[in-house]
């Protein structure tokens, strides 16, 4: 259904009801809101979740709207995976600097 009405790659789809759109659709479009709302991330092993630009906290913020400075070009793209030790322990003392202690 993403590919037919066109809803974009992104993990939470863009959608929109278009004029010739199926009754089952029209009725997803209806309740999109609602079902985002429950939504949570299962970050899994966390190699496909951007760290800094993805929205996978709790909060709902995206960290990189949040950094207390500019985020290095080669650390911007790295997945959640790329800050634990592969126990799941985080591994954050290069960009402690970078988010605010609130968030941390």
């Amino acid at each position: 259904m993403k590919a037919k009405y066109k809803c974009g790659a992104e993990a939470v789809p863009k959608v929109q009801a278009t004029h010739n759109c199926s009754s089952t659709w029209r009725a997803i479009v209806s309740v999109w809101d609602k079902v985002i709302e429950g939504m949570q991330w299962n970050i899994g092993n966390g190699r496909t979740v951007r760290f800094w630009s993805d929205n996978w906290l709790p909060s709902g913020i995206l960290l990189q709207d949040v950094v207390t400075q500019q985020i290095d070009s080669a650390l911007a793209s790295k997945p959640v995976d790329h800050f634990s030790d592969g126990n799941g322990n985080w591994q954050l003392q290069r960009v402690l600097h970078l988010i605010p202690e609130s968030i941390v």
